[in-house]
């Protein structure tokens, strides 16, 4: 049953990946404890703004992920890993990588760290705080600060992305997460209060408030075609 979520919950991914027309919110979808190996995966979520001026072109992350890890002292850590998001519609620019240190900390007992994810857009330092049990579920919160510094305009892309256009937005936010993780997938509930500077050089604006709630989640697997083995299948799909 779990695989069957599984399969189903990437299919909607994959989907909402093609469909991401914004830059990426930088949003920590990975635990607070260190998972050694590498890991491929999917994000994709939705933002609820609290009025059109708020939005500041904030979209979850929605695309494909990577990250490598490894604990060089045992399980309990230090743990170190990064992180790589590939926006959905292949917008290079968008990309964002996410760097990211486990302080020690013994199986089963709370977890803290801290990272710093960057791309082209927005620089996010951030801390983490977290606890998981031996199956590797649990939750953890995040806690960063956004400085952004421009997003593309979303016609662009719709425009089949004719003319790489540029909308300035110096924002400044805080981004709160909240999520709960297992082995293989991630829900978390997230948001960004804050101001933003919709303006340009040739006509400035007053700064106004950024305010959204963004949620969504990840899958991810140390196996990328692993959804598509045979033996994953219930008996009477299998040839």
């Amino acid at each position: 049953m779990a695989d069957r979520m599984l399969a189903v919950a990437t299919q909607v991914l994959a989907l909402a990946a093609l469909a991401g027309l914004a830059s990426c919110a930088p949003v920590v979808t990975h635990p607070a404890r260190v998972r050694p190996g590498t890991e491929f995966g999917m994000a994709g979520g939705w933002s609820l703004p609290a009025c059109d001026s708020c939005r500041a072109g904030l979209v979850p992350p929605i695309g494909a992920t990577m990250r490598t890890s490894w604990t060089p002292r045992g399980p309990q850590g230090p743990g170190y890993s990064v992180g790589l998001l590939i926006p959905g519609f292949i917008f290079l620019p968008g990309s964002t990588l996410d760097l990211y240190t486990q302080m020690p900390a013994p199986p089963g007992e709370p977890v803290y760290g801290g990272g710093v994810t960057v791309s082209f857009m927005d620089v996010m330092p951030y801390l983490q705080f977290g606890r998981e049990d031996e199956r590797g579920h649990g939750w953890y919160t995040t806690q960063g600060i956004v400085l952004a510094a421009f997003r593309p305009e979303p016609e662009v892309f719709l425009n089949g992305g004719n003319g790489i256009v540029f909308e300035r937005v110096a924002a400044v936010y805080w981004s709160p997460t909240v999520a709960y993780h297992e082995a293989t997938a991630t829900l978390y509930l997230s948001g960004a209060f804050g101001s933003h500077d919709p303006g340009t050089a040739h006509e400035p604006l007053p700064r106004q408030p950024v305010i959204a709630v963004l949620f969504g989640m990840s899958v991810q697997t140390r196996n990328p075609f692993s959804f598509l083995d045979p033996a994953r299948l219930p008996p009477r799909q299998r040839r």
